[in-house]
């Protein structure tokens, strides 16, 4: 799908039973359909510099003042957006959203319909094949952006088997990555169409955690998750993204291998 709005719509359209999204989006899943809030069952990875805003004229967060900054359409963009002005002491509205596919924000960056972007890879690789620059990104909010995999929660109860096949296959595949780092690391490349080189570099902005033990620890009661999801909630109430009344998502270790 072309980003994650995208998928956010097809789940809530019940198209799709299990999703990769970040927190933000489970939150906002949870806020419009409170029946089909989904139950976390694996992080899929911490976002350590890979989410960024970027721009090709914009040199500091300080200068995204009054700035058309581009955003998918859904909370995730603004998300990242109001974390970036509050370390300066400005708000959400001090900037000018332009919501839109993370797939058009090179070409608009390159044309000059907007002033930065709210982007990730690889469309954020893109941006920078055409000079732009990094003036914000998510090293600067540690633990606030995590990409889990959720499951409605008819799937939940209903096809367990189904869940537990892709969990342990996510645990193989990064199993298969490590001892044919070589290959895999090529194969991802071009499927991003990226250089291997461009592509590890790409990997230094994503923490993987791929041990089981691991993933338990961080989806324990008072853990990463649930830590991260209250963070997320905050700010999202702060934004009026959000009801008081939103529930939180579950979440499960019950399928890890």
């Amino acid at each position: 799908m072309k980003d994650q709005s995208e998928v956010v719509r097809s789940y809530l359209r019940g198209d799709l039973d299990i999703v990769q999204l970040t927190t933000v989006d489970i939150l906002d899943i949870c806020s419009k359909q409170p029946k089909k809030c989904p139950v976390i069952v694996l992080v899929l990875d911490e976002s350590v510099g890979g989410d960024q805003i970027m721009s090709l004229k914009i040199k500091s967060v300080s200068d995204l003042l009054g700035a058309k900054v581009a955003v998918a359409a859904n909370s995730f963009g603004p998300f990242v957006l109001e974390q970036a002005l509050k370390s300066i002491d400005l708000s959400i509205d001090d900037a000018s959203m332009m919501p839109m596919l993370v797939s058009e924000m090179p070409s608009a960056l390159y044309d000059r319909k907007i002033d930065a972007a709210v982007l990730y890879p690889p469309n954020s690789e893109k941006v920078r094949s055409i000079g732009g620059k990094t003036i914000f990104d998510s090293s600067e909010i540690p633990g606030q952006i995590l990409d889990v995999l959720a499951v409605s929660p008819s799937a939940y109860s209903s096809r367990a088997e189904d869940v537990s096949v892709i969990v342990s296959g996510w645990f193989k595949a990064h199993q298969y990555a490590l001892n044919n780092e070589v290959s895999s690391i090529a194969f991802m490349a071009s499927s991003l169409n990226l250089s291997p080189d461009e592509f590890k570099q790409l990997l230094k902005g994503i923490a993987f955690y791929p041990k089981a033990h691991k993933q338990s620890k961080l989806m324990q009661t008072q853990g990463i998750v649930e830590l991260n999801i209250e963070n997320v909630r905050q700010s999202m109430q702060n934004l009026n993204f959000i009801s008081l009344d939103t529930p939180s998502p579950k979440i499960s270790d019950r399928f890890l291998p």
